[in-house]
């Protein structure tokens, strides 16, 4: 293989938008797939290593609170507490001694989630879960908080909760409420009210993959 042909990447699956099959390929520092065919010729640098706890075993994808965790607090409405996909689409974090008055409040949390669901990806992974679910594993170049205002800004689906809820705020009539439960009704709102600290579990247990599901 010659120098000026030379492809650095780690190898990774995807599931093919056209055929629905897995399909191995190569994610570029720049976010490119490219998929391998037979013929085409590789090598093969070194094996990242799997990351590992303390224990000497994966790191368990549920994330347990933290000391940094004490002084945060979960933020959102009773009304969408009754719905588990509610909870974890529209539920923030926020500082014990902020509240969320208005859509500029609640889009500097959502922000502030995004990122923190970024952050848990190393970058390979990261790639692929833009790539499955909205072709754009460009995206995932560059710092967490680049990543986040991008991706806010150029995918509809992951800025649409902040637009919701900032009506909803500003106007908390019927016709808000009910774009906010889509694609649920009232009669969805069936759940246990979770306490604050049970609510704070679930949304430091949400990963990015999970997130997105509930967005489509």
């Amino acid at each position: 293989m010659s120098s000026k042909n030379l492809i650095k990447g780690t190898v990774t699956s995807r599931i093919c938008s056209k055929c629905g099959h897995h399909e191995i390929g190569i994610i570029t520092s720049e976010g490119e797939f490219i998929p391998l065919r037979p013929g085409m010729q590789v090598q093969v640098i070194e094996e990242i290593p799997v990351k590992e706890n303390g224990a000497g075993s994966e790191i368990e994808p549920e994330q347990k609170i933290k000391d940094s965790d004490v002084e945060l607090r979960p933020w959102l409405p009773y009304e969408f507490r009754k719905n588990k996909n509610l909870r974890l689409k529209y539920g923030v974090l926020i500082k014990k001694n902020e509240e969320i008055l208005d859509e500029e409040g609640y889009k500097k949390a959502f922000i502030r989630k995004i990122q923190s669901l970024i952050e848990k990806e190393n970058f390979p992974q990261l790639a692929v879960i833009l790539d499955k679910f909205y072709q754009s594993p460009h995206l995932a170049a560059g710092n967490s908080a680049e990543i986040t205002l991008n991706l806010i800004r150029d995918i509809d689906e992951i800025r649409r909760p902040i637009i919701l809820m900032g009506k909803w705020l500003n106007d908390k009539n019927k016709e808000n409420f009910s774009k906010l439960l889509e694609p649920f009704t009232e009669k969805d709102l069936v759940d246990e009210v979770p306490s604050d600290k049970d609510l704070l579990k679930e949304l430091l247990s949400l990963t990015l993959e999970d997130f997105f599901k509930l967005l489509t």
